[in-house]
């Protein structure tokens, strides 16, 4: 027997799967996480746990190996028990024991046992196909042109002046007295043939110089700032526009009778002679058959906590609906085919309830009067 794919089996509808004996497996939640180192970021999951400290208990284990392996319940017990201590034997003689799709088990140097769950499987159905996600790149943007050095301005021309050297005039001697010589004033003598061609090119040269941008930068200003904006539209709606739209999938239906879970609030119980999968379809659910009666019984609100107390699953539709109609003879009002599973089977419950103690209240006397291996089925 392959005890560690019937454990990994259970563990998709149960919290719980107890190895009699040997410890507790359950599962646990990790989020989804952002790696910055390799850009990307991991879909959320469940992975397996152990707890070495409880050995005994209610489990879902051994109805689920004796359909499976279509034995007696005392067989797989005492198989199970065998497989135990073939374990510990192993584990104190120093070795490792793997059990498939589960871990593996060794002592440390203090002689405490280690566990060393297998990640490669992720118990949580709601992230089914989904995939490390990878970041998008980021958009490069070009380095500006280097700036135009613009031309240096003429040097402004220099208007040189011509200066006249006074002239002086003889002295005639005379009787009279000499008169005093009349101071000459010095003139400055400027050419004629320049006076507006000079001003003119002063003025001219002596305004600022402006200097239109280049055309390749305003063709190159229209090309980069479209660019940015779509990029970085891009880079915020990355996973709206290309990432994949994942649908979260309908509850998944139970398959098969088998022993009653943990009372921790057990997530969902698995049959005794299915295969488990991830996902059933709720259509296969909804087209089920239901038993005639003259009234419908009452159904479950949606949304709330609702426990099953399973007494049986059929291939054959009419021996289920003939179950029905026995136990609503016998006073079970609630009595009803309340779901199909995906591998054909129709599952009859004799009652349900939104409380646990209710349910747990009523088994012993369902598994008396109806059917031994009656269980109870919990459901959102």
């Amino acid at each position: 027997m392959k005890i560690g794919n019937y454990i990994s089996e259970l563990l998709f509808d149960h919290e719980y799967v107890l190895l009699p004996g040997f410890g507790e497996f359950s599962t646990k939640y990790i989020p989804a996480r952002f790696i910055p180192e390799e850009k990307k970021i991991e879909s959320p999951k469940k992975v397996i746990t152990f707890n070495a400290d409880k050995k005994d208990g209610d489990t879902p284990l051994i109805a689920h190996i004796a359909g499976k392996e279509l034995n007696d319940l005392n067989q797989v017990k005492e198989y199970l028990g065998n497989f135990v201590r073939e374990i510990r034997e192993t584990l104190s003689s120093g070795q490792k024991v793997q059990l498939e799709r589960v871990g593996i088990f060794s002592h440390d140097a203090d002689g405490k046992l280690v566990f060393n769950p297998d990640l490669s499987i992720n118990y949580l159905a709601d992230a089914t196909g989904m995939g490390t996600i990878s970041e998008p790149p980021k958009a490069v943007v070009p380095p500006p042109p280097p700036p135009v050095p613009e031309p240096e301005p003429e040097p402004s021309p220099v208007i040189e002046t011509i200066e006249e050297t006074p002239v002086e005039e003889p002295v005639i001697e005379d009787l009279k007295p000499e008169p005093k010589p009349e101071p000459v004033a010095e003139k400055i003598v400027t050419p004629v043939s320049e006076p507006v061609e000079a001003a003119t090119a002063f003025a001219a040269t002596s305004e600022p110089t402006r200097h239109d941008l280049p055309a390749a930068i305003k063709w190159l200003a229209w090309f980069i700032i479209p660019f940015l904006v779509i990029a970085i539209i891009l880079a915020f709606n990355w996973n709206f526009i290309f990432g994949k739209k994942s649908i979260a999938p309908a509850p998944k239906p139970q398959t098969e009778l088998a022993a009653p879970a943990p009372v921790s609030e057990p997530e969902a119980e698995t049959p005794a002679s299915e295969s488990v999968t991830p996902e059933e379809s709720p259509a296969t659910a909804a087209s089920s058959a239901q038993p005639a009666a003259a009234q419908a019984p009452a159904q479950p609100v949606p949304g709330q906590k609702t426990y099953f107390l399973v007494v049986g699953a059929f291939q054959d539709e009419a021996q289920a609906i003939s179950l029905v109609n026995e136990l609503r003879g016998k006073g079970a009002n609630q009595a009803q085919i309340f779901m199909t599973t995906n591998t054909g089977y129709h599952r009859v419950c004799y009652a349900f309830f939104n409380n646990l103690e209710e349910a747990e209240a009523l088994l012993p006397r369902v598994q008396q009067e109806v059917n031994p291996g009656a269980w109870i089925l919990h459901r959102n």
